[in-house]
């Protein structure tokens, strides 16, 4: 059944995007909130008019800035401005490489099924002391099984202030992944860099990685293993809060 068929008037009139989380509806002209816009179905519904819209890929992107397109809200993001502050709150499983999930789940599980079935076999042996030859690899398949659970429920609070950026995750911690302030005061400029996160059938899953220039010309690792958008998302709305000019740096990606 088609959406004509059950009643539904998509309306599909070019959209006037102003900013990246003021979208008009193309119908009444009122501000439609970002929670309204389903990116995923290339669709929208005004809260006001009820009316629901047709999203064209082309409008996901605004030339607000030179050279660098405008990016729309990812899903899986949330942010809040507030006067002294900028709350930026990341569902990791929405933000994760697709397939760098579904390599690190089938890995996880070949893992733990194989040394299941070694440990059955041995304490059916009653050489239950040989457990002490595998348990490195029982300490390995529970990490990965302890890292797929955070991907799959953790979430990642970015609080960007003028003078500092404080990154935490939960409600899973993680010893490499541990509360962090950076002072801010120096910050000069962002910028997202790709690297190979996993190999899946030796084909490399990608990953991306926000890191920040300062005025030294250090750079400081703010967070990492999120996907393409989120990451360019994250630096142009650091980059804005801090009123910070976009500039070409060597190795970035757009």
């Amino acid at each position: 059944m088609t959406d004509e068929q059950k009643g539904i008037h998509l309306t599909k009139k070019k959209l006037r995007v102003t900013s990246l989380d003021h979208v008009d509806c193309p119908q009444c002209g009122s501000l439609v909130h970002p929670s309204e816009i389903n990116i995923n179905r290339s669709m929208g519904q005004c809260g006001s008019c009820k009316e629901v819209f047709v999203i064209d890929k082309n409008d996901l992107f605004i030339d607000e800035r030179p050279g660098r397109p405008e990016m729309i809200m990812p899903e899986g993001t949330d942010v809040i401005t507030l006067s002294d502050h900028m709350d930026v709150r990341i569902n990791w499983r929405k933000s994760y490489s697709k397939s760098g999930l579904l390599g690190l789940t089938v890995f996880t599980l070949f893992w733990n099924i194989i040394v299941g079935l070694f440990v059955v076999s041995i304490i059916a042996s009653g050489a239950v002391g040989s457990l002490i030859g595998i348990s490195v690899h029982l300490a390995v398949g529970l990490g990965m099984f302890y890292w797929l659970a955070s991907i799959l429920v953790n979430y990642t609070d970015i609080i960007i202030r003028k003078d500092a950026i404080t990154i935490d995750h939960y409600p899973l911690k993680n010893p490499f992944k541990r509360q962090k302030t950076i002072a801010g005061e120096d910050f000069e400029q962002f910028y997202v860099t790709k690297y190979v996160s996993s190999t899946t059938n030796d084909k490399p899953n990608y990953a991306y990685a926000l890191y920040a220039i300062t005025t030294t010309g250090s750079k400081v690792l703010i967070i990492n293993g999120m996907n393409k958008e989120t990451q360019l998302y994250l630096e142009q709305e650091i980059e804005r809060y801090l009123q910070l000019p976009d500039q070409e740096v060597s190795g970035a990606i757009k």
